[in-house]
């Protein structure tokens, strides 16, 4: 009868037992938080590294799609003016081509770069306006502005010169005869350093044949008829035909 009383105080926890668990369980509550925590912000710069990557894609993407529409538009018909080009390290301004009339008839239009300075480095900005028949300034009234890329650092734009003893790179292309071989867009964005080059793609057929008066062509490459073939000589006279 006497072990009664021993057995029932041997159930339950001591007081010490109990702040002792609950001192386990703290230290394991904290360290699960610790790796939650340090899992998440992988996950968050991971996750903002991709839509950096993303958004540097599509602006390289647009602005390829919109140097490889470029036309050599001029002032004047044929050879008798200059391109519609004017390019330096902050910005470039030129006549380009796009499916937007009807039924996706080719139009001509002014597309432009620069680059504005905001908060917190510069935004990439393009501008759009209809170049109409007439072009008379390289700075119109622009209908349609967006900005491609934001916060980048130290935007820069090169135009390719190819020289006889290789490809020069120079921070300005002015209005002339002649359009550069290829436009190249640098800047880089939260550190990672990023180049597009965008060759500017001539295509006599397309650039000879716009449905636009004014649009100037090189006589070596107007597109020409084909030939027709001779017709057959008749024959020799005789003296049944006289």
């Amino acid at each position: 009868m006497s072990a009664g009383p021993a057995l029932a105080a041997r159930r339950g926890f001591t007081l010490v037992e109990v702040l002792a668990g609950l001192a386990l369980s703290l230290t394991a509550v904290a360290l699960l938080t610790v790796a939650v925590g340090v899992v998440s912000g992988a996950w968050g710069r991971g996750g903002a590294s991709a839509e950096r990557g993303d958004s540097i894609g599509r602006a390289g993407s647009r602005f390829t799609d919109d140097v490889e529409s470029m036309v050599p538009w001029r002032y004047a018909v044929g050879n008798r003016g200059a391109i519609v080009f004017d390019g330096e390290k902050g910005s470039v301004v030129f006549a380009a081509v796009a499916a937007t009339g009807s039924y996706g008839a080719p139009r001509l239009r002014f597309v432009s770069y620069r680059f504005i300075a905001g908060a917190h480095g510069f935004d990439i900005e393009r501008r759009v306006a209809l170049l109409g028949n007439s072009p008379q300034k390289l700075d119109p009234d622009w209908t349609e502005t967006i900005t491609v890329l934001a916060g980048v650092d130290a935007p820069e734009l090169a135009f390719a010169d190819p020289t006889a003893t290789g490809t020069v790179w120079r921070d300005a292309w002015p209005a002339g005869p002649t359009l550069p071989a290829a436009i190249r867009l640098s800047f880089s964005l939260a550190g990672r350093p990023v180049v597009v080059e965008a060759p500017v793609y001539a295509d006599p057929q397309r650039d000879c044949l716009l449905p636009v008066s004014r649009l100037g062509c090189d006589a070596p490459n107007a597109p020409v008829a084909p030939a027709q073939p001779a017709a057959p000589a008749p024959p020799p006279a005789t003296g049944q035909d006289l």
